[in-house]
């Protein structure tokens, strides 16, 4: 049977396809700007994306965020699901989302968005098949964003607190996933409050400063060996 990916009001479920490409000519001006987003990341999900772009640098690299929307409009990203590590095929990239799918609703959350990591180190734009998962993934889930990683910036990750104010330092930047190219003007992306958060941050700085990467498996590893759990991991 097809892959499903299944939005959590629809008791249908729908097959999970890429769209195809197109080609479209943005104009300069009239475009309806989104209001502000903001994504929640847990510290535990920024470091299993991170340490999957560490692993695997020097290739294009993905995967999924799970969460749910929070009732001050944010989203809260609670969990990362590492996909591959090469530029995914359609059917693999299918048969991976379908799992991923039944992982979410035993974990009773959503897909809301997805990562992404550039094979040049310094290029942190949007890859055409990072943007089309996005846009396929935003019309199940509304404020879907993509998160890409900021290559040069992993393992510079910092964890502060000043008279009561959190601020965390992560390699990446957020991205709302709707077919529009301006919708991520207004997309931010912050550290969920954690009081283990700066131990965390630098144990995940750590691994990767210090190539502990290992540990990380994703759908691609799995295929390979399917001994390796990747869809339920610590790190």
């Amino acid at each position: 049977p097809p892959p499903q990916l299944v939005p959590s009001s629809s008791p249908n479920p729908t097959p999970f396809r890429l769209p195809e490409e197109k080609r479209t000519v943005t104009p300069s001006s009239g475009h309806v700007l989104m209001s502000d987003t903001v994504y929640k990341i847990a510290v535990s999900a920024y470091g299993k994306l991170a340490l999957h772009a560490a692993k695997n640098s020097r290739r294009p690299v993905c995967g999924v965020l799970l969460g749910k929307e929070n009732g001050d409009g944010s989203t809260s990203i609670e969990d990362a699901v590492p996909l591959f590590h090469n530029y995914p095929l359609g059917p693999m990239l299918e048969l991976g989302m379908m799992q991923v799918e039944e992982f979410a609703k035993e974990s009773k959350m959503e897909i809301v968005g997805c990562y992404w990591a550039n094979e040049v180190v310094n290029d942190t734009s949007i890859n055409k098949i990072a943007k089309r998962i996005g846009v396929q993934i935003s019309k199940f889930f509304k404020k879907a964003c993509i998160l890409i990683v900021l290559n040069e910036a992993l393992g510079t990750e910092t964890h502060s607190e000043i008279s009561g104010d959190e601020k965390s330092v992560i390699a990446v930047k957020a991205y709302r996933a709707s077919a529009s190219e301006k919708s991520d003007i207004n997309s931010s992306v912050q550290v969920k409050s954690n009081s283990k958060a700066a131990e965390m941050l630098e144990s995940i700085r750590n691994r990767i400063l210090h190539g502990k990467t290992e540990s990380i498996y994703d759908f691609e590893d799995h295929l390979a060996n399917v001994k390796l759990n990747w869809l339920r991991q610590e790190i």
